[in-house]
């Protein structure tokens, strides 16, 4: 299977352009092929071959091959501006346009919470948040870092009342800020409800250089300069200072180093669960999440023949079954009808008729902001892998009834709302039926 996804990818850098015209803006293009092949090579552990990339990608100055034409931006923030998302260190962007079911990027409406102070025509359900822990990580003491201009760890809300929102304030008292600060990231340029048209940055090139610098790290264990300079562009980036020599001068430290910066640099980009992963310390990190979050922690260490249940996502029935031998499931993962089980936490499982057939259905219980919803797993699952955010203002119907007639948007539970919203961060499910449960 391995060698199937590096002759794709290979022959596809092959044939691609190094870019397009505007029209076209979005498509794959050459330096895309090479991305997402330098990621699969960090992800298997083949540290030459990512080098190999990283070499190309970058040059022997690190400021990028102007053949690409890829390069970080001065301003961090632009990078989630409408008015600056067709930028040179965004290498594929999911776009976004205002007014296109689910062709829009809703992050704001689900990130900002109910009374924080923004535009009026603004729709704010909360529901995002950037944990204390990881918040602490940053640096604000040591220079002023950009990044966290749009990361909102104290506010006053807007209303008659005016509340003041922070740590120390919501912790005690389980406020709006109880689990942690609020991620606005994008720019509110633009945005009118829930809708923006705000491009979702997926592959950037500050990514790419510092994956580079970890891959010489890793390939030659030693630090060489390259790598030092792939960290520390980032950082002045952002208004901090250099990291010292004597805080990353052995692989052990530069690693650790580059693992801090990443999730810093790349928080709510999709980057942070195949760090923790590569680097052996995903399960120790989602068990101290967990914990500071008063969850359980039951499921998250649990193994299944000597490897953690829970670190790799189930792949769907449909694309082992497309693959035609050349996929395997997942270790410790079952499928049943299609659908994992014992896939999201704290479940309750249930049995749902549809066109003659039966499905266990596991929902999921979720907060957004306004009330509590329930979420038949395939639906969470089918949300997950467009990886979109879902909406509709349909209202479900209960348990042992049919529901809304627009498949893949129904919800069974003991609750209604008029509105269903994806509302999570991270369900630890990954799996889609081509059967809706009605």
């Amino acid at each position: 299977m391995q060698e199937f996804i590096v002759s794709n990818l290979t022959e596809a850098a092959r044939v691609l352009p190094y870019r397009y015209e505007d029209a076209d803006y979005g498509r794959f293009t050459k330096g895309l092929a090479k991305t997402v092949l330098l990621k699969f090579y960090m992800l298997t552990h083949q540290w030459d071959k990512a080098v190999e990339i990283g070499d190309e990608l970058c040059g022997e100055d690190m400021e990028g091959n102007p053949d690409y034409g890829y390069r970080l931006v001065d301003d961090y923030n632009s990078l989630f501006d409408m008015s600056t998302e067709k930028n040179p260190e965004v290498i594929f962007a999911a776009t976004a346009k205002r007014g296109i079911t689910h062709g829009d990027n809703q992050w704001l409406a689900h990130a900002m919470t109910s009374d924080f102070p923004t535009p009026d025509n603004i729709t704010k359900w909360g529901g995002y948040k950037l944990a204390w822990p990881f918040y602490q990580e940053y640096e604000a003491d040591k220079g002023r870092d950009h990044r966290l201009d749009r990361i909102h760890a104290e506010y006053v809300g807007t209303g008659d009342d005016p509340v003041t929102h922070s740590y120390a304030i919501d912790r005690p008292s389980n406020g709006l800020l109880y689990l942690g600060a609020v991620p606005q990231k994008y720019s509110f340029d633009g945005t009118v409800g829930d809708e923006m048209s705000n491009d979702i940055p997926v592959y950037r090139y500050a990514d790419v250089v510092t994956l580079y610098g970890e891959a010489l790290v890793r390939s030659t264990n030693t630090v060489p300069e390259k790598s030092k300079k792939a960290l520390n562009m980032l950082r002045t980036r952002a208004g901090l200072d250099p990291l010292p020599d004597v805080e990353m001068n052995t692989p052990e430290l530069y690693l650790d180093a580059l693992l801090k910066e990443r999730g810093i640099e790349f928080y709510y980009e999709g980057v942070r669960r195949q760090d923790l992963i590569r680097h052996g310390k995903f399960i120790e990190k989602a068990l101290e999440k967990a914990r500071f979050a008063g969850f359980s922690t039951e499921k998250i260490d649990k193994q299944v023949d000597g490897v953690y249940k829970y670190e790799r996502f189930p792949l769907p029935t449909s694309v082992i079954t497309e693959g035609k031998g050349l996929i395997k499931q997942n270790p410790g993962c079952c499928i049943s009808n299609g659908i994992p089980t014992e896939c999201l936490p704290r479940s309750v499982t249930r049995s749902v008729s549809h066109r003659r057939r039966t499905f266990p259905a596991t929902c999921m219980r979720s907060r957004s902001g306004r009330s509590t919803r329930w979420m038949s797993v395939t639906n969470v699952c089918r949300r997950l892998s467009n990886n979109w955010a879902a909406r509709a203002s349909k209202r479900p119907n209960s348990i042992g009834t049919s529901g809304p007639t627009n498949p893949g948007i129904s919800c069974h539970g003991p609750r209604r709302s008029s509105i269903w919203t994806e509302s999570w961060s991270s369900p630890m499910c990954a799996a889609t039926s081509r059967s809706p449960i009605g």
